[in-house]
Parts: C-alpha cells; sequence; structure tokens
C-alpha cells in the first residue's frame, strides 16, 4: 500500500472480555457505542486495564442513561430487535468497575445537548 499508514495500524476481531493481547500493549483504546451490548462490562474493563500500558487511557463513548430506567416496553422492542442491549449503565455503572480495575482520574462527560436523538430528524 501506498502512503498512508498501512503498517502500523491493524484490525482484529476479538472478544473483549478476553482480549488476546499482551499486557502494556496500547497507549490508549477507544469503545465506541459497544460497551452497552457487552454482558460482564466488568471483566471487559479489567482486560482493557491489562491490556494498557501505565498511564494509557480507555475511551468509551457510550449510550447511557443518565435519569432513568429504560422503559419496559422501549426494552422488549429492543430485544426483539438486532440491537441487543445488555443494560443501558448509568454513570456509576462505568465509574465503579474502572476505579475497582485500577483506573484512576475517571471522568465521565455528558453529552447528551450535543447530539441528535434518533428519529428527531426528518
Amino acid at each position: 500500500m501506498g502512503a498512508g499508514r498501512s503498517g502500523v495500524t491493524a484490525f482484529r476481531n476479538a472478544d473483549v472480555r478476553a482480549l488476546p493481547f499482551d499486557d502494556d500493549s496500547f497507549d490508549d483504546t477507544w469503545a465506541s457505542e459497544s460497551m452497552l451490548h457487552v454482558p460482564g462490562r466488568g471483566r471487559a474493563l479489567a482486560g482493557t486495564a491489562g491490556a494498557l500500558r501505565p498511564d494509557g487511557r480507555p475511551v468509551i463513548a457510550d449510550t447511557s442513561n443518565a435519569r432513568r430506567r429504560v422503559p419496559k416496553a422501549a426494552r422488549r422492542s429492543m430485544e426483539r430487535t438486532a440491537y441487543h442491549v445488555t443494560s443501558f449503565a448509568t454513570a456509576a455503572k462505568y465509574s465503579e468497575p474502572l476505579t475497582a480495575n485500577g483506573f484512576v482520574d475517571v471522568e465521565i462527560r455528558g453529552i447528551s445537548d450535543k447530539v441528535v436523538k434518533t428519529g428527531s430528524v426528518r
């Protein structure tokens, strides 16, 4: 491949709860709208912690339930579709396993006011 980042970037398909990487393999990790589909989020975060180098940062961009539980009717609808969600976590449900796995200075930012809700644009 000519120009670009060939040879520097590689993609692997792996289970985040059992990552096939040595400890201290990555400077940073990125999970975009994926952790809400993972049962056993704590195990996934533990594996991420091991794969990160000291001072590495995980970035998790995920849908969360900031204010209340997802209504039962909406949950049943999601469970019947391909959009399987194990649970919409609150900020605390992310913060607790991150700190339990050695992450410090955990910062959680809500960006709801900066995104458009699905179905609201026609």
